[in-house]
């Protein structure tokens, strides 16, 4: 499965392709080019090796592209990060983060399974096997 998601402001494909999930890519469709992202702040793109990747979205609100998973650090690249299954990558700032759930997505079973991000209200979707959300348990 191959799953990649559209940047309205740079026209740019982010993508994670199933032969290679240990990587993400952007591609060029006007120069058919590809480039492997590693993030600026030095957490690279073995960072998302050792993750389960389900799914990816796309916030033109804030430039984004996040990546739903079952994991809780992603490492690489000399960098650590705690993510409860939400990875964000800043597409302006060349930078990889956690999503601030306050409270988090936690006790999952399958972790974060689909994402979708409704432009009209600014608000990312998460949809998972969870027993918490924020706290509350499920």
């Amino acid at each position: 499965m191959l799953d990649c998601v559209f940047n309205t402001t740079n026209g740019l494909v982010y993508l994670i392709p199933a032969t290679s999930k240990n990587s993400l890519y952007s591609y060029n469709p006007t120069n058919d080019t590809y480039t492997t992202i590693t993030g600026a702040n030095a957490l690279a793109t073995s960072a998302i090796s050792s993750l389960s990747y389900n799914c990816m979205a796309y916030s033109s609100y804030n430039n984004f592209v996040y990546i739903g998973c079952v994991f809780d650090t992603c490492t690489g690249g000399g960098g650590s990060i705690s993510c409860n299954n939400i990875l964000a990558y800043d597409v302006s700032n060349n930078t990889f983060s956690a999503l601030d759930l306050s409270g988090s997505v936690n006790g999952y079973t399958n972790g974060v399974q689909c994402m979708y991000f409704n432009t009209s209200d600014n608000t990312l979707y998460v949809g998972g096997g969870f027993n918490y959300v924020a706290g509350q348990k499920i």
